[in-house]
């Protein structure tokens, strides 16, 4: 009689277990995986970091412009306490009087009529390339009510510096300015622009040309070594 086989199925004893380990050459793929994987977050992180300074920065260039804009607003075209604009005769041939800032005016609060603002900075140099600063009014750029405009800190506070006197005084905006130019155009093409001391003697006199001011706002940031232009614009006001 034949007796049934049994088949007995062994398990390899525990210490007979393979002990098979990463090979170098899937280390280093994981690693390549890893590291390209970090790569590209840190650079997602970077360009969402440079696009929202961007716009932060654009904003407050516009902003700075606006500013410059409203202070026109409630300004006349020329100062009418002076005399306007008029030529003076020097001996030498007739001089205009009256374009540009007045004897005695030093300071952004003694702005008073629209032609003083003409090659006019405030903020800090350098200014931009084909502007002639004819004076730096403030160490910052200026509001629509010729204030300067304070650095404000992260909590809301204004930052304080020691104006080399031992006193300390509110910081201006840093690294932000404002560069105006104002220019006479001629009425029947404002694409052009004429003379300051442009006339048509008995039809049209110094003061009843329209007028273009034109605002370029720089940023100069802590490490730049200059201050490009972050926003130019420009509006005409009518004779």
């Amino acid at each position: 009689m034949l007796a049934a086989r049994r088949t007995i199925w062994r398990s390899r004893p525990p210490c007979a277990r393979s002990r098979r380990g990463f090979t170098l050459i899937e280390t280093m793929l994981a690693v390549v995986i890893l590291g390209l994987g970090v790569v590209v977050i840190m650079r997602s992180m970077m360009t969402f970091l440079q696009t929202n300074t961007w716009s932060t920065h654009s904003a407050t260039a516009g902003y700075l412009g606006q500013e410059i804009r409203e202070l026109t607003r409630n300004l006349p075209r020329h100062d009418v306490f002076s005399g306007g604009l008029y030529f003076t005769d020097n001996g030498g041939g007739n001089v205009l009087n009256g374009w540009g800032l007045e004897a005695g005016e030093i300071l952004p609060e003694d702005i008073d009529d629209i032609d003083d603002l003409d090659g006019l900075a405030f903020g800090s140099p350098p200014a931009p390339a084909g502007f002639t600063v004819t004076q730096w009014m403030s160490q910052g750029p200026i509001n629509a009510f010729g204030d300067i405009i304070e650095q404000t800190m992260h909590d809301g506070t204004v930052s304080m510096i020691d104006d080399g006197n031992g006193v300390m005084t509110s910081e201006a905006l840093r690294g932000w300015s404002q560069f105006i130019r104002v220019e006479k155009l001629d009425p029947f093409d404002m694409s052009t622009v004429v003379p300051n001391d442009t006339l048509v003697a008995g039809v049209r006199p110094l003061s009843a040309y329209p007028l273009r001011v034109t605002v370029t706002v720089t940023y100069n940031g802590v490490w730049a070594d200059q201050a490009p232009t972050s926003t130019q614009f420009s509006w005409i006001i009518p004779p």
